[in-house]
């Protein structure tokens, strides 16, 4: 009987990211289904804090927007929208700790810290307000648990592999959410690193069937979601949904600017919907792909990321469509040609790929929250 336990998450939770929102609300309500008391901690003032001074320039260029570009306004007004319907699943799903300041003083309140999925461990926590204290738990002097945290690309600069030895060395148990992370992390660590699926996988397709409104008519669209604006995608879908007779809808990510009409605005719920009641879905995202298949879509990933960036986040998304043998899925620009022909997907063959990850992953979860109780 796990219920006088009480777990503090540490994950993103404030960026207005479909993915951001839904892995917190994922490893919230995973925990709470076994049993543990869990309560995320808001990173505010670890990710997206604001000062007078950033308020003020915000308000100047809203304005400038407003008067002299219009399409620019048109964008920032959507995601202005999207941003109340954030707020509103933020209130609504997730259990968030908003007093976090000053650190140590979370000891005190919780048992058990896990560092949750994301890229909380991207690099670029080592020069934002000294985020990598909040993200790595630098603070805690009670336990810590690594569940599916990301680096988000495939290597870790050399120069500060030394901050990482440091930072994992007191954890009692350590997970990542890519291979070749857990491999890097392994050797520069000496410790044993496991490898864990994105908590959006742990709960049940009917969970994730309970945040929308089901539809009995397969509806007639074709969604498009892109983190990085790329118009040879966006021309590819434009033309798929002409030649396949679809209705073409973008959704608009918070803080792109996007020049088509189509675009929407949504929160965390209404990307849900949209996935769950689309025929085909592309997408450059990781967590869209995610859905696409706990929904059972049809879908095609797009590489956002040129094989040489040094911010190559494809790692993901290789990661993924490999455990379920659909890296043809994962198309790029010279390859767009290649999605007229390919097969329809076989969610039973995909399934069962998954499942095996899938009960690794709780019970490396679960074993790793026994092993600090019994401690």
């Amino acid at each position: 009987n796990n219920t006088e336990m009480n777990i503090a998450i540490i994950t993103w939770n404030n960026f207005c990211n479909f993915g951001t929102f839904l892995q917190a609300y994922a490893l919230q309500k995973y925990l709470s289904n076994i049993g543990v008391n869990a309560v995320i901690i808001d990173d505010y003032h670890f990710s997206v804090r604001k000062t007078l001074i950033d308020n003020i320039i915000h308000y100047v260029r809203f304005l400038l927007k407003l008067l002299f570009f219009r399409k620019k306004y048109e964008n920032q007004r959507i995601d202005d929208k999207s941003a109340k319907k954030y707020q509103y699943f933020k209130k609504q799903y997730l259990n968030i700790d908003a007093d976090a300041l000053p650190l140590e003083k979370l000891n005190y309140r919780y048992d058990l810290f896990v560092c949750g999925s994301d890229q909380i461990w991207n690099p670029g926590v080592f020069n934002k307000y000294e985020a990598h204290k909040f993200y790595f738990a630098t603070f805690a002097t009670k336990p810590k648990i690594a569940y599916a945290p990301s680096v988000g690309r495939s290597e870790i600069p050399k120069e500060i592999e030394h901050l990482y030895k440091e930072m994992i060395s007191d954890f009692s148990k350590l997970s990542t959410r890519e291979l070749g992370v857990s491999n890097v992390l392994e050797k520069i660590s000496g410790k044993q690193i496991d490898t864990v699926l994105d908590p959006t996988l742990l709960l049940e397709r009917d969970e994730w069937y309970k945040l929308v409104k089901q539809s009995d008519d397969s509806s007639n669209t074709l969604l498009l979601y892109l983190l990085t604006y790329n118009i040879a995608y966006y021309n590819e879908a434009v033309e798929y949904a002409k030649q396949n007779g679809l209705n073409l809808i973008v959704i608009k990510p918070c803080g792109i600017n996007m020049p088509v009409d189509e675009t929407v605005s949504a929160g965390p719920i209404e990307f849900l919907q949209l996935i769950s009641t689309s025929k085909f879905i592309m997408t450059d995202s990781f967590h869209a792909v995610i859905f696409s298949i706990i929904y059972q879509k049809q879908f095609v990933a797009f590489k956002r990321f040129k094989k040489n960036n040094k911010e190559n986040q494809n790692i993901r998304l290789d990661n993924l469509l490999n455990i379920v043998n659909l890296a043809d899925r994962f198309i790029d620009e010279e390859s767009l040609g290649s999605i007229e022909t390919l097969p329809m997907l076989d969610y039973s063959q995909i399934d069962s790929s998954l499942s095996d990850y899938i009960n690794h992953s709780k019970e490396y979860l679960n074993k790793a929250i026994k092993l600090v109780e019994n401690e």
